[in-house]
């Protein structure tokens, strides 16, 4: 059965508690930022398969046991920055974090890295994640472009001198090859990263 869907309208407006108490299956089809619901697009099987791959080839690379935890569609609330009041939380694809306490949730303030998956055509909508990403300090962040089955380029952000933006490290084709905070090195083709 599908949520109402008054829940994720345009000009909801939602706080941190009264996000906290909804059901698990509505929470997932939204994103709040600034206190405002942004309606999440449910992700495609190819998209969803890139994620599981990401996510299995991510998970073995890890210097020691537990010097890094790996999860996808993990909620991540951002931490208070000057300037922003009003809760905000985002859920990548992927998140890459420094270990938790058992049952704590992830903030901003413990990612290391941010992978987005998305088509070609709406990468260009990154632009405020880029912007919320940065301001919350995370050192890397991945944009994945995936179309017809095939992941066709993997953009890497890293932050700048100032800690404060994101500049273009390096843009992948074919091999995503890249050290990543916390000891990882990810090295995987991307037909590996495709793969059913």
């Amino acid at each position: 059965m599908l949520p109402d869907q008054t829940i994720v309208s345009a000009g909801l407006h939602l706080t941190e508690e009264e996000y906290d108490a909804l059901p698990r299956e509505v929470a997932d089809l939204i994103e709040v930022v600034d206190g405002r619901v942004v309606h999440r697009e449910p992700p495609s099987s190819e998209r969803r398969r890139v994620v599981r791959n990401l996510v299995a080839a991510l998970s073995p690379v890890r210097p020691t046991p537990g010097s890094a935890e790996v999860r996808r569609d993990a909620d991540m609330k951002f931490s208070t920055r000057r300037g922003r009041s009003r809760f905000t939380i985002r859920r990548p694809d992927v998140s890459v974090f420094r270990p938790l306490p058992e049952g704590a949730e992830p903030t901003s303030a413990d990612v290391c890295t941010a992978i987005e998956v998305t088509d070609p055509a709406s990468r260009t909508g990154f632009a405020q994640k880029l912007a919320e990403y940065a301001g919350q300090r995370i050192p890397v962040f991945l944009v994945v472009a995936v179309d017809k089955g095939r992941v066709q380029s993997v953009d890497e952000y890293r932050l700048d001198g100032s800690g404060r933006s994101y500049e273009v490290a390096a843009v992948h084709s074919e091999r995503l090859a890249v050290e990543l905070s916390e000891g990882l090195n990810l090295n995987a083709t991307f037909a590996d990263l495709a793969r059913v």
